[in-house]
């Protein structure tokens, strides 16, 4: 059996708002659904005074499951969330990961580690007791655009700390698994893949199209990675809709400026399934040199509801049929319009073979953990 502590990156207050909407929660829902998992704890990131007097105040969802505990407590330490709150943020999940470590273990399991975090150093690994430390690259965080210079090195400085010290690595993809020049021996590529939760029952709905619907539609967090001037150029032919929170107000503006789109504002996971019926090919336009060497989750949702993809990389998909990178030599816009004769098949979702489900992957990926 396993007994499993998580240091998510994303914690039980965004599980609370969006659902499992990201690759960290949706990692630790479907390792609860696993009979070899006896108990998961999740040690949310310490709350900081302002957060726990606006926005982070209660959570019920992720603690509903019978198998998961989490772990949360207010920080009080007032200048660090102001003047560097990721840095802040990583040293003191980090810290509070040690402080409970030695208390979690379960003397009659395998007890496995799962680190999330893109900064924040826990102890070298002859310090942390009988754990096996299991390291996921959720992305390559010394690329992303939204991490400041500060930000990148404290990164960086993780980074090593893994390759040095953790039993396990899992990379988002393969351009992310070359961070290390060489490349660890107990490691794998774990790209985002579709995920089934609990509420579904193993059984994926995928609704018909609706009568009313847009050409092209975007879910996701919007940042300033959008490649705006080729929503503009569709927009001249196709009507576009976009689901998320700004993260950039610029961007917003920009694209408010745009007839033929539409903005939809934020949403949650359980929403999804209503949302894809209202476009009929999804949309993933991200600028290249802003890419992070990512997975992008929102196409998995694309093609498990029936929605081909139009996209600005192959990503893991480059022999896919049904997601089109429009950045590529051979991209014809007359292609767009055959994406739309294809949209709400149930071919699309019928062409993605087992290993494409997070479940099947993971399975794999906790045997080989347990052989190191």
């Amino acid at each position: 059996m396993l007994n499993i502590v998580v240091a998510p990156y994303r914690d039980a207050y965004f599980y609370e708002k969006y659902g499992p909407a990201v690759r960290d929660l949706q990692i630790i829902d479907t390792l609860a659904s696993l009979d070899i998992v006896k108990k998961i704890h999740v040690i949310n990131r310490p709350v900081s005074v302002y957060e726990r007097v606006t926005t982070k105040k209660n959570f019920n969802k992720l603690a509903g499951n019978k198998k998961i505990k989490v772990y949360d407590k207010t920080s009080y330490n007032l200048f660090g969330p102001i003047i560097s709150p990721r840095v802040w943020a990583g040293n003191v999940h980090s810290k509070y990961c040690r402080d409970l470590l030695g208390q979690l273990v379960d003397d009659q399991c395998n007890n496995v580690f799962i680190d999330f975090m893109p900064t924040g150093i826990i102890p070298e690994r002859d310090n942390v007791g009988p754990w096996l430390l299991w390291y996921d690259f959720i992305d390559n965080f010394t690329k992303h655009n939204r991490f400041t210079p500060q930000e990148k090195a404290a990164v960086a400085e993780k980074y090593v700390n893994v390759r040095s010290c953790y039993n396990y690595i899992t990379f988002v993809s393969d351009a992310c698994s070359n961070y290390y020049a060489d490349k660890p021996k107990n490691s794998s590529v774990l790209t985002n893949k579709i995920f089934i939760s609990e509420a579904d029952k193993e059984n994926v709905v995928r609704l018909d199209l609706h009568e009313n619907v847009y050409d092209l539609g975007f879910v996701g967090f919007i940042t300033d990675k959008l490649d705006v001037p080729f929503l503009k150029k569709l927009a001249a032919q196709y009507s576009i809709v976009l689901y998320g929170k700004f993260f950039n107000d610029k961007i917003r503006g920009d694209l408010e400026n745009i007839s033929n789109i539409k903005i939809m504002g934020e949403f949650a996971y359980t929403e999804l399934p209503k949302i894809m019926n209202t476009f009929r090919v999804g949309l993933v336009p991200y600028i290249l040199q802003k890419s992070h060497d990512e997975s992008p989750l929102k196409i998995y949702e694309y093609l498990k509801n029936n929605k081909p993809c139009l996209s600005s990389l192959d990503f893991e998909f480059s022999d896919n049929k049904y997601v089109v990178n429009y950045n590529s030599n051979n991209f014809d816009y007359t292609r767009i319009n055959c994406l739309l004769s294809k949209s709400g098949s149930p071919e699309i979702f019928s062409s993605l073979d087992k290993e494409h489900f997070l479940k099947s992957s993971l399975i794999k990926i906790v045997n080989e953990i347990l052989e190191t």
